[in-house]
């Protein structure tokens, strides 16, 4: 995925060298499936991951990444509102809070603050939950960030 996703083909030069790296790339994918798709999802479902997982990769101009993402929820879905970066009254209070959080932590990370986390709380998101989501968050971020390094070092090669 993330060598797909920084437009590395198997005929391109950088890829002998980056495959030199399979195992981290493993690992990579191991805590893609942890995150988007754990065996206990907790209070945040598989298709509110997958939308939140897509939003963030818009955010940061990741298309391919995002359609990834996207191809997770079933056509049609309600939460397409969500990749697209459109919060609206169609969308409930609890998924609203979600999107704000995803959206700090992913654009603003040294401006959240505990009281984002109070803010999660009091709209019903438990602690476990708080660190679900966390965890998908850093995964998403650390996997653009990985993507967008490999394509400097393509660039300058």
């Amino acid at each position: 995925m993330i060598l797909n996703a920084a437009g590395i083909s198997d005929d391109d030069p950088l890829f002998e060298t980056l495959i030199q790296r399979a195992d981290l790339f493993g690992l990579s994918e191991h805590a893609h499936n942890a995150c988007l798709t754990p065996r206990d999802p907790g209070g945040i479902n598989y298709s509110e991951r997958a939308a939140l997982a897509a939003r963030m990769c818009l955010l940061h101009g990741e298309s391919v990444l995002a359609e990834h993402y996207e191809s997770m929820l079933p056509a049609g879905h309600v939460l397409f509102t969500v990749v697209k970066c459109l919060v609206d009254a169609t969308i409930d209070a609890r998924l609203q809070v979600l999107v704000r959080h995803v959206d700090l932590v992913t654009t603003h990370p040294k401006d959240a603050t505990s009281s984002d986390i109070d803010h999660l709380k009091v709209a019903g998101i438990i602690d476990a939950d708080i660190v679900r989501l966390s965890e998908l968050i850093a995964f998403v971020n650390y996997q653009i960030r990985v993507v967008q390094g490999i394509r400097i070092m393509r660039d300058l090669t």
